[in-house]
């Protein structure tokens, strides 16, 4: 899964809440600072273990940024009774597989253009053009040759 946030050039902080309960894994971002969430994604039949630890890294992708993490807050939420007894140090961490590009996959976004296809294009442009040039510089010669007597 995968979530997008406009957090650049903002007078507030943006705050990430990800929240794990009953199976769920659900992000939601604040970036207006007015404590209005947008969920980002959910997904179900995520199984996570106990006794892990948080890992947090303010990596972005490819490009380079100063981001900080200035605080990590953490709450214990209300679960049914049966889950609470359940036994979960040997659940082994696990998560269904996405079908990218599939209707069902709710963090499958539409791909921009890649290099590769706006290369093609380019290229198929610029090879239209010269069979045109071609074209014309041809009809020119075979009017010029076909008005001239010998």
């Amino acid at each position: 899964a995968s979530c997008e946030s406009h957090f650049r050039g903002r007078d507030t902080d943006t705050l990430v809440a990800i929240r794990y309960q009953d199976n769920r894994l659900t992000v939601s971002t604040d970036t207006e600072g007015q404590n209005k969430w947008t969920e980002c994604f959910s997904i179900a039949d995520i199984n996570l273990p106990t006794h892990y630890y948080f890992g947090f890294s303010a990596a972005t992708g490819e490009l380079s940024d100063n981001h900080d993490i200035i605080s990590v807050h953490t709450y214990q939420l209300e679960s049914s009774e049966e889950r609470r007894k359940e036994d979960r140090t040997g659940i082994l961490p696990s998560a269904p597989t996405a079908n990218m590009g599939s209707d069902n996959n709710i963090t499958s976004k539409p791909k921009g253009w890649s290099v590769l296809k706006i290369f093609a294009i380019v290229a198929l442009l610029i090879i239209t053009i010269l069979v045109g040039v071609g074209i014309l510089f041809y009809m020119k010669q075979r009017r010029y040759h076909s008005s001239r007597l010998y």
